[in-house]
């Protein structure tokens, strides 16, 4: 039994050092696939960019275009997508360089462009990545309540949404240039929201909101057919001049008729321009990566959503020419 034993050992060295010196180099390929497998995940997980971007509400269309994005930077990127209270808050902390990317709108940069010093320096400190749709104010005013043109709206009751919000924006600064109203301060003025607003105005408790938005958001497109027997949007009339003080923020725009269904007639209003926005410290290599992701995919964006339908070269250009602040990564992708 002693022999037998003692063969087998034998045996079983004479095998596994045959084995290890045979020339196929199995078991080192095998060694090496695992090793290489293992370094390859770890190196994609480490090409992995995570990037933060502040939206808006989730039912909003800021949200949604940040979805349709994370979907075009593809894979090399993680998008953290973040709700917010609006372009207010968007610019003040992309400014403190507390996320890297925002929406917003450019009646919001200009606002704090004129603020303090510390606003100011806020927008600064952002730096347009691409430029997004224009942004219509939506006036919404009862019929019968006596609102057939914008003066009309000083001494009225209106909400003109949450404060910081997008529309208390424009409403802050429409009706300061327009009517000398200071809406801090005057009597009549609610910042609810849109809910609440709609809820109000159809009423009678309020005489007219602001709502400000690209074309086709989900709340406005989501009111019944019935509303229109109540409320309506203001209209601007043809050849209305925007105010001096305004000019280079807002331009008029029409709302074609059935973009909602309590709107069956095209209404003139008041319309500023949104762009995402990203800090000026983003790297260069970085901004040209979403910058060739965003361009090259332009069209593909545009069937998505209302807001990406300015997204172009030629938009860029005419951008720089009247010195809107592109980011330097995304100057030199698109060769400007």
């Amino acid at each position: 039994m002693t022999r037998r034993v003692l063969l087998r050992l034998l045996l079983t060295c004479f095998c596994v050092i045959s084995g290890c010196n045979r020339g196929d180099g199995s078991g080192e390929a095998q060694a090496d696939a695992a090793t290489s497998g293992t370094a390859s995940s770890e190196l994609s997980a480490a090409k992995l960019t995570t990037i933060s971007i502040l939206t808006g509400s989730r039912s909003g269309n800021y949200y949604k275009a940040a979805t349709e994005l994370s979907e075009a930077l593809g894979s090399g990127f993680v998008l953290d997508i973040q709700e917010s209270a609006g372009s207010f808050d968007n610019i003040t902390k992309l400014g403190l360089g507390e996320v890297d990317l925002a929406i917003a709108q450019f009646d919001t940069v200009k606002v704090f462009l004129k603020l303090e010093d510390k606003h100011r320096r806020m927008a600064e400190a952002c730096a347009v990545i691409a430029p997004l749709a224009y942004e219509h104010v939506h006036i919404l005013v009862r019929k019968n309540g006596g609102i057939n043109e914008p003066k009309d709206l000083a001494g009225k009751k209106l909400s003109v949404g949450p404060k910081h919000s997008g529309s208390w924006i424009s409403a802050w600064s429409l009706m300061f240039h327009l009517n000398k109203v200071n809406i801090e301060t005057a009597k009549g003025i609610e910042k609810l929201s849109y809910q609440d607003s709609i809820t109000k105005l159809e009423s009678g408790q309020l005489d007219g909101m602001f709502v400000t938005t690209a074309l086709g958001m989900p709340f406005l497109k989501d009111l019944p057919a019935a509303l229109g027997q109540k409320v309506r949007l203001l209209s601007l009339s043809k050849g209305f001049a925007v105010p001096p003080g305004a000019a280079g923020t807002y331009t008029i725009k029409p709302i074609p008729g059935g973009t909602y269904r309590w709107q069956p007639t095209e209404v003139l209003a008041f319309a500023t321009p949104s762009y995402l926005l990203a800090n000026r410290k983003m790297s260069k290599p970085q901004a040209r990566r979403i910058a060739e992701a965003l361009y090259g995919q332009a069209e593909q964006l545009g069937k998505k959503s209302l807001l990406w339908t300015s997204l172009s070269r030629e938009r860029v250009a005419r951008d720089i020419f009247k010195r809107v602040p592109y980011h330097v990564g995304v100057k030199a992708q698109l060769g400007l």
